[in-house]
């Protein structure tokens, strides 16, 4: 058993990385867990397939999921009619580029779509689109 006795002026040349990897591992426990609640609050919707979708690429978009039931949500919050309205007219009044992607399943009923759509250009938002799936071309059934 010795003991080592320095004066203290030696330069420390070994670098302590367990901080390092105690900050890595606080983040990812965060990111995981936040990941999995904003999961939990989507709607499960089956997107209609199409072949010829394109990227949108806009500074701002406002995600409106519409279920096959007819349950609406804004950016993953379900939502009812009156709040839906109030959302976009926020969403729009905050941002001027603003487009809304709509997901509505394939067994949404074709007016509770065309309201979302109409709802949308009332309170003046032009852009707006169809989130597809891109799997390929099939007819409904």
């Amino acid at each position: 058993m010795g003991a080592r006795l320095d004066s203290g002026d030696d330069i420390v040349t070994d670098i302590n990385v367990t901080p390092l990897v105690d900050v890595v591992l606080v983040v990812l426990v965060i990111y995981m867990v936040t990941a999995s609640a904003l999961e939990k609050q989507a709607l499960p919707v089956d997107l209609p397939r199409a072949s010829t979708g394109e990227q949108v690429e806009a500074p701002r978009t406002l995600a409106v999921t519409l279920d096959g039931s007819g349950q609406i949500a804004v950016d993953g919050v379900a939502s009812s009619a009156e709040a839906f309205v109030a959302a976009v007219r926020e969403a729009h009044r905050s941002s001027a580029g603003l487009t809304v992607l709509v997901a509505a399943d394939t067994h949404a009923e074709h007016g509770r779509v065309v309201w979302v759509l109409d709802t949308v250009r009332a309170e003046g938002i032009d852009h707006f689109a169809l989130q597809i799936d891109p799997a390929g071309s099939v007819a409904p059934r």
